[in-house]
């Protein structure tokens, strides 16, 4: 049954809310999450399954006293310093067995518990040149062997050969359903103005319909307004109304028009290229 499940697969197209999915679940349910690494393909930080793993080891010490003091030991024991964590003498074997699989056995986790890593956009991990994938190499051959109690949440848009090299989880992979939309974004909505303070029921419930249909379908809109209307919501009501009339379309032409005027030449060969 999902109660017994330890990996969890989220797919979906890029803008469908995979990444808002994993910052709800953080930010509500801290005391389960105990670490989470976001991929980004534009920075080779997070495109490293090496500071992956000593990332997710460095907030299981902030969240664990217990495991805390066994990783200070066992860096005090081989006297590894960061240089030499990150050296290629340290290998990726040695710090997920070390860290992982031998000091999680030893943590006292009361019976029936439940944690979880999340590891969002996994195909931001893929390498533009090799079309190698990191992460997915390091999920796929090591964290089978993390205990039942942790559980794994993974993001990634729906590629089939990426899906295909996490078979070896059995994991329960969760498409959106655009059925469920609607209820998604009026959910997703009312909690922002909840937050913000617009208690007036109706109006919320109407401010939030509004924004629905203005997103069109796409959570990447439905983020970018929830941070102006964190940034602006004690602002007066005419720049207020201005994101509620909003739309997608405009949004990114808007967007265009800003990264036409940044990279002229960029576009200019862009341009050239689709007509030949």
């Amino acid at each position: 049954g999902e109660q017994n499940q330890q990996c969890f697969i989220f797919t979906g197209i890029p803008g469908s809310g995979k990444t808002a999915f994993c910052s709800k679940i953080i930010e509500s349910r801290r005391e389960t999450v105990i670490g989470y690494h976001f991929c980004r393909h534009d920075d080779d930080r997070y495109r490293s399954a090496k500071n992956m793993l000593l990332s997710l080891a460095y907030q299981l010490t902030m969240e664990s006293p217990h495991y805390e003091r066994r990783v200070k030991n066992l860096l005090i024991r081989y006297s590894l310093s960061r240089k030499k964590l990150m050296s290629d003498k340290c290998s990726i074997s040695m710090i997920f067995t070390e860290m992982f699989e031998n000091l999680l056995q030893e943590i006292p986790v009361p019976q029936n518990e439940r944690y979880c890593l999340i590891i969002d956009g996994i195909d931001e991990a893929n390498d533009g040149e090799s079309g190698k994938n990191e992460i997915v190499d390091v999920i796929r051959e090591y964290f089978l062997r993390l205990p039942p109690w942790l559980g794994i949440v993974i993001t990634t848009r729906t590629k089939l050969n990426l899906l295909k090299r996490l078979r070896v989880f059995n994991a329960l992979v969760v498409q959106p359903r655009r059925e469920h939309d609607h209820d998604d974004f009026m959910i997703y909505f009312k909690d922002i103005l909840d937050q913000n303070d617009y208690s007036n029921e109706d109006e919320r419930q109407l401010l939030a319909d509004s924004l629905r249909q203005n997103a069109a379908g796409s959570f990447l809109f439905a983020r970018i307004i929830a941070d102006k209307i964190d940034q602006h919501i004690d602002d007066d009501d005419a720049l207020l109304n201005e994101y509620f009339s909003c739309n997608l379309e405009r949004m990114l032409e808007k967007e265009f028009t800003i990264l036409c005027a940044e990279f002229p030449d960029l576009f200019h060969d862009v341009i050239k290229l689709s007509m030949v």
